[in-house]
């Protein structure tokens, strides 16, 4: 089906998590289709929004606004209310499988810190681990083992900052430890049992680290272009990637190996 309604270009896109509901959003509007019959359900105007992510029950909407800013929009009632911390922006947000909506927020001194949005907790500050300065590019968050993973970047063509992830206990702030990857990181994804986190990079490849064990990562090679995006099915068997190179892959976590020449989606 193609779904028309947007007078702008799309920027992000996001399914509800029993995959009944799609939103779409351009740099003002937020649309959402009805999966099945493609029909268009309803319209959120003048909302401009960087990122969309639905709660885990399907009956909540979050859109990160600008600067701190974040909509909360129920899909029952279609009433929107507002969350934001004056002098912060939002590095990142998502929902714990009990709804509950987190942000990893930057302050205008460059200060970290992870909130309970719709208690308006602060959970915890970053303690970070020099005093470098450097932006966060990619994040992921698992609440279920409290752990907070991060890609920073100290915006020189070649640095080892910008090749790893930065574990963080979620509970203290505390920085836990380092992975270290190949290439300069685009995307972190962990798997939901929070054993288990995949990274995409500007080399194409896909880094697959067991945070069990901590050996070295296994490398899943298939893509031709920069890794955009990764994510792990609700059961944690299976990994899918997106890339620009225009293709999705789909890997076989049960197949994945240790040999990279072998270790190739479909």
């Amino acid at each position: 089906n193609t779904l028309i309604g947007h007078k702008e270009r799309v920027s992000n896109v996001v399914f509800s998590p029993h995959g009944e509901t799609l939103a779409s959003a351009d740099y003002n509007n937020v649309l959402l289709w009805n999966v099945r019959t493609g029909e268009h359900l309803h319209t959120l105007s003048t909302i401009e929004n960087y990122s969309l992510v639905f709660s885990p029950d399907g009956e909540t909407l979050a859109i990160e606004g600008p600067g701190s800013t974040v909509h909360m929009y129920d899909t029952q009632t279609k009433k929107i209310t507002t969350h934001s911390k004056e002098k912060h922006w939002v590095i990142h947000m998502t929902f714990d499988p009990d709804g509950q909506l987190y942000a990893l927020l930057q302050d205008e001194n460059r200060n970290r810190s992870l909130w309970n949005l719709k208690a308006d907790e602060l959970l915890c500050s970053l303690t970070l681990p020099t005093t470098k300065r450097y932006t966060f590019g990619a994040t992921a968050f698992n609440p279920i083992v409290n752990v907070l993973a991060t890609n920073m970047r100290d915006n020189t063509p070649i640095s080892r900052w910008n090749n790893a992830v930065w574990l963080w206990d979620t509970r203290t702030g505390e920085h836990i430890r380092t992975l270290a990857g190949l290439h300069t990181i685009r995307c972190i994804a962990f798997s939901s049992d929070g054993e288990q986190l995949a990274s995409g990079s500007y080399d194409e490849t896909i880094l697959l680290w067991d945070l069990k064990t901590e050996i070295h990562p296994r490398i899943l090679i298939g893509h031709n272009d920069v890794v955009r995006d990764v994510a792990f099915s609700p059961d944690n068997k299976t990994l899918a990637s997106t890339s620009k190179d225009g293709t999705v892959l789909l890997w076989d976590l049960n197949k994945v190996i240790a040999n990279p020449e072998e270790n190739r989606g479909e």
